[in-house]
């Protein structure tokens, strides 16, 4: 119940088939000196009432709202196909109200279009949790990605919207015997609390994807930070000791030409519920055509490093990165520290002025650490620099 100024709103209990059972709710809020005012939805607002000697009809909708209830206040529309009448006049009857049209109305009210709704937002669910899947290229993977919150809205979402679905359509496909039970205008309803639980069904559906949507926008902002002020004690290997050449080249280039070009440093540090700590480095140089004696051969390096919440994942997660990068050519590697260790070197994809792509794959305990490079140096010559890269305390 929710106390709004002069009326007191009310929760309706009752599936909205439950004519009779509805009507003999309302009476009951009569006899507690409460009588129905006004109709927003799912809320009945009542009014404080001396007048105890109150009767409610539920009638279905026609083309005339009046539908020739002499001695009866229309209050407001139950649904799309009933209307609720009040009166405190003892000597009123009811309308006499064909069996064909309560029937007709009953059977309108029970739709299949509420099942397919929430079969369709289940397979939804279904779609994007597949499109996750596949973007990050493994479970693991679309964890680090989006974390866990992320999974678990989907995962709520469908299952919210199968719950919900199975009850519309055992609903719908049950209709005829239970419209034939509702004519009888039951004073007590068939499923008390069936409008309740539907309710809270769509209210998890709905904070599902308010998860859904809020996750997908935190994981697009990318926010970057100093490389000397990350907060893990590392010793990754950089571009400068990858690849010297390459990189003094660069520097001595945008010395030359006093230019704002600079290297692409990019540094991330964040948090998942799969991997407490993670940190990426990016480090780029671009080939400016425009500039006399420019650097012609631009490079690229990224290195990451991840800490898994125990050794199990980092294991999982290994092989995933491993599948991902199975088009080129791998190389099973021994590097001082680590427990394993793959080369991978893929000539098929052809980058103008860079040659291949190498990448590496590093694991000790529960700590990965993943390098890809391109350029005119050797990521597999520069290995043995990881293994110092382990944390310190």
């Amino acid at each position: 119940m929710v106390a709004m100024f002069k009326y007191k709103y009310f929760f309706l209990p009752h599936d909205e088939a439950e004519i009779g059972a509805i009507e003999g709710w309302l009476e009951s809020m009569a006899d507690r000196g409460l009588k129905l005012t006004l109709i927003k939805g799912r809320f009945f607002g009542f009014e404080e009432s001396s007048t105890v000697n109150v009767r409610y009809c539920i009638h279905p909708r026609t083309d005339d709202t009046s539908c020739g209830m002499h001695g009866w206040k229309y209050v407001g529309k139950l649904s799309r196909y009933f209307d609720i009448f009040i009166t405190e006049n003892d000597d009123v009857d009811k309308a006499a109200i064909s069996t064909l049209l309560i029937k007709d109305s009953l059977n309108k009210q029970v739709g299949i279009y509420g099942t397919i709704l929430f079969f369709l937002y289940a397979v939804l669910m279904v779609m994007l949790f597949i499109r996750l899947n596949f973007d990050s290229e493994g479970f693991i993977s679309m964890l680090i990605d989006y974390d866990v919150l992320l999974p678990m809205g989907i995962l709520a979402g469908f299952i919210c919207a199968v719950v919900s679905g199975m009850l519309h359509a055992v609903a719908y496909f049950k209709r005829e015997k239970r419209i034939n039970l509702l004519m009888e205008r039951r004073k007590q309803p068939l499923v008390k609390t069936h409008r309740i639980f539907e309710s809270c069904m769509i209210a998890l559906i709905i904070i599902s994807l308010f998860i859904i949507i809020v996750e997908l926008e935190k994981s697009k902002r990318i926010e970057t930070i100093p490389l000397d002020k990350y907060t893990l004690n590392l010793n990754l290997p950089l571009m400068e000791q990858i690849s010297p050449e390459e990189w003094y080249a660069a520097e001595e280039f945008i010395e030359k030409h006093n230019s704002d070009i600079r290297t692409n440093y990019s540094v991330i540090e964040k948090s998942r519920y799969v991997a407490p700590k993670i940190l990426y480095v990016r480090q780029y140089w671009y080939a400016v055509q425009d500039i006399p004696d420019a650097y012609e051969v631009p490079f690229g390096y990224n290195v990451s490093y991840y800490e898994m919440k125990d050794e199990d994942l980092a294991i999982r997660y290994e092989k995933e990165l491993c599948m991902k990068l199975g088009a080129g050519e791998m190389t099973v590697l021994h590097v001082d520290g680590f427990d394993s260790a793959s080369y991978f070197s893929n000539t098929e994809i052809e980058l103008k002025d860079r040659g291949e792509i190498e990448d590496i794959v590093l694991r000790t305990g529960n700590i990965i650490i993943t390098a890809m490079y391109y350029g005119s140096g050797s990521l597999l010559d520069s290995v043995n620099l990881f293994s110092m890269a382990t944390p310190t305390e």
